[in-house]
């Protein structure tokens, strides 16, 4: 099989025998019929499949004749060899019990679903009493386990590098609202900045006792959320809130509230004007940077805030 898209953006070709498709994701592979005539499988499983059970699948041929075309998102191609960082996660999945109740978490932090929708605290309180800001570990875990409702705050239009650790015997897949970000590198065992030496040679998942870093431009504002794609892990607590912050309040950026808004929580009706928005806090840079291999062109696509 040859790999072309992902997600509705083309990809670097990769030729493969067997492709993992998790919860979520999309692929286009091309396959080329050069064998003889005959009947072939073509098996899409969650386990190892009985060959006398299968049944034979009619396919229509195609010309590849546009997987090397330029791409045409109106908002052109990224080359992220040269992008400056503004900051680095490094996310590491776990598994807690306490009192007999298992509770999955990034960073040894498992989030908690408030009684107020977010956005709505965001914009009316600017968080106070339902999320606590920047108070995530983001570079490493806590030594203990804690359950709360964090949000992170970045600059609209900054780069941001995010490492996914999994040090769990199974795999995971991950998911961020709002963005497409595209993955520079993956290996196993503990990731290192001296690691984006090798970045950009694979675009894989997070496989069991490895890592996998993306880059993330944070074209987009708005709360936006990033969790497993694994429902347990997810429901359980393995997710997070990342606030992009823009200083300007322009509409055609983010949806105003709209009239018939409805309040709940710890906003039972709308101020008569909200506060202003706080800013992000000032944050030290990206660890230690080690300049990257260079990279493929990559492309996103965007959605404005909906309440």
């Amino acid at each position: 099989m040859l790999l072309v898209e992902t997600e509705g953006s083309y990809t670097n070709q990769i030729r493969l025998s067997s492709l993992d498709v998790h919860v979520g994701q999309s692929y286009s592979v091309l396959v080329t019929a050069d064998q003889d005539a005959a009947d072939y499988y073509i098996v899409a499983t969650a386990e190892m499949a009985n060959s006398t059970q299968l049944k034979t699948l009619e396919v229509v041929g195609v010309w590849n004749l546009t997987t090397g075309a330029a791409r045409t998102n109106p908002q052109g191609s990224f080359n992220v060899s040269n992008v400056t960082l503004s900051q680095t996660f490094v996310l590491k999945n776990s598994v807690n019990y306490e009192n007999g109740m298992i509770n999955y978490a990034i960073n040894n932090v498992s989030y908690a679903t408030p009684q107020t929708p977010l956005k709505l605290a965001d914009y009316y309180l600017n968080g106070a009493g339902v999320y606590k800001l920047d108070e995530f570990p983001a570079n490493g875990s806590l030594p203990e386990a804690v359950y709360g409702t964090f949000v992170v705050s970045r600059e609209h239009n900054g780069w941001l590098e995010i490492v996914f650790k999994n040090e769990l015997q199974v795999m995971d897949s991950w998911h961020l609202d709002g963005f497409g970000f595209f993955v520079v590198g993956y290996g196993f065992g503990n990731w290192a900045p001296e690691s984006r030496r090798m970045y950009n040679l694979y675009d894989p998942v997070v496989y069991p006792k490895g890592w996998t870093a993306v880059y993330v431009y944070l074209d987009n504002p708005g709360m936006w959320n990033l969790r497993s794609q694994k429902l347990k892990n997810w429901f359980l607590g393995q997710e997070l809130y990342i606030r992009v912050y823009d200083s300007d309040p322009n509409p055609a950026k983010e949806h105003l509230p709209p009239k018939n808004l409805l309040y709940c929580g710890s906003v039972q009706a709308p101020p008569s004007a909200p506060p202003p928005s706080p800013k992000p806090e000032p944050i030290p840079g990206p660890l230690a940077l080690v300049p990257p291999a260079p990279a493929v062109s990559a492309s996103a696509t965007t959605t404005k805030t909906q309440w």
